[in-house]
């Protein structure tokens, strides 16, 4: 009985560890883990394009189990560690990793238009999207100018950086998968728009 009693402490204070350890990983969880779901989806338009459909769906399952982890993991530390995802955001080598998120979104929207011919779907991604780069792009860079010990170009830029333009152009790429000449009522405007976020992006470089 009492040994039964202790396994049991034993088996709880093993959760409670297990617990403590998950929360602090999510807790230093890095902007820049959506580069993985941002990659995935790449690859997966890459394999349909080059006629490879079955590994390009598999990539896009794959990618609908990823994102949602990570959007759910990012929100986790959004809400119960608030003070450390604010910090990232005014942090010169961590604070670009928020692009990614961007990227994510928009690829995984383009994903789904190109992979799964669902149209509507990356519509749905498109204004998340938009609203994710203009986030980004004030709420970061803003962060950075204001900031009042800022640090020099050999520490405060990075390759992470270039997130900014991939952000940037999956926001047009999706534009142009999404609303397709066949189903917008105004194709040059969707085709200008498309370019002018592309455009963008290649400015940003």
């Amino acid at each position: 009985m009492f040994e039964d009693g202790g396994e049991g402490r034993g088996g709880g204070r093993t959760g409670r560890s297990f617990l403590r350890a998950a929360d602090e990983r999510l807790a230093d969880l890095h902007p820049a883990y959506f580069a993985m779901s941002m990659a995935t989806g790449v690859v997966s338009i890459a394999c349909h394009l080059l006629q490879i459909g079955p590994l390009g769906k598999v990539l896009l399952i794959v990618n609908l189990i990823v994102y949602p982890a990570l959007l759910g993991a990012t929100a986790y530390r959004l809400i119960r560690h608030r003070s450390r995802f604010l910090a990232d955001l005014r942090d010169h080598r961590r604070g670009v990793g928020f692009f990614t998120t961007v990227a994510a979104t928009g690829v995984l929207g383009s994903q789904l238009a190109v992979v799964e011919q669902s149209l509507v779907v990356g519509r749905w991604l498109l204004f998340p999207s938009i609203t994710l780069w203009l986030a980004c792009m004030y709420a970061v860079f803003a962060s950075f100018t204001v900031r009042e010990h800022k640090p020099g170009l050999a520490e405060g830029i990075n390759g992470g950086w270039l997130t900014a333009v991939v952000a940037t152009q999956s926001v047009g790429v999706l534009t142009s998968s999404s609303l397709t000449i066949r189903s917008n009522r105004r194709p040059k405007q969707t085709v200008f728009s498309s370019a002018i976020a592309f455009g963008t992006g290649t400015a940003l470089t």
